[in-house]
């Protein structure tokens, strides 16, 4: 059984997430990084970015960590006005997707 971590993604290494961010197989299933060079800059922008928006809503993309790796990003962000669920995971973790939307989708409803 795998131990996985929801952490805010200003409680992971930035080099982590550049890496991730940088990988060829990530980027090319994300086209909205196509012309972006993502740095250390970058990503700091990035964060902030993902940060405001827990801040302004409530909720907002997690780190996820599992079994001590950074693992990748995701969950729900405001989009026009609605909830859009995002993941962005490394390919060594592609597979565990649907473990981490279930997840996603239950502390989305927890009451």
């Amino acid at each position: 059984m795998k131990t996985i971590e929801f952490k805010r993604l200003i409680e992971v290494d930035t080099s982590d997430i550049t890496l991730l961010m940088n990988h060829k197989l990530v980027r090319k299933q994300m086209p909205l990084l196509t012309n972006i060079i993502f740095n250390e800059k970058t990503c700091e922008k990035f964060i902030d970015i993902k940060e405001s928006l827990w801040i302004k809503h409530g909720y907002g993309p997690w780190a996820f960590v599992i079994d001590g790796r950074f693992a990748g990003w995701g969950g729900l962000q405001s989009e026009n006005g609605e909830a859009d669920l995002a993941m962005v995971l490394h390919p060594d973790f592609w597979g565990i997707g649907k473990t981490l939307y279930k997840e996603i989708i239950r502390r989305a409803f927890m009451r």
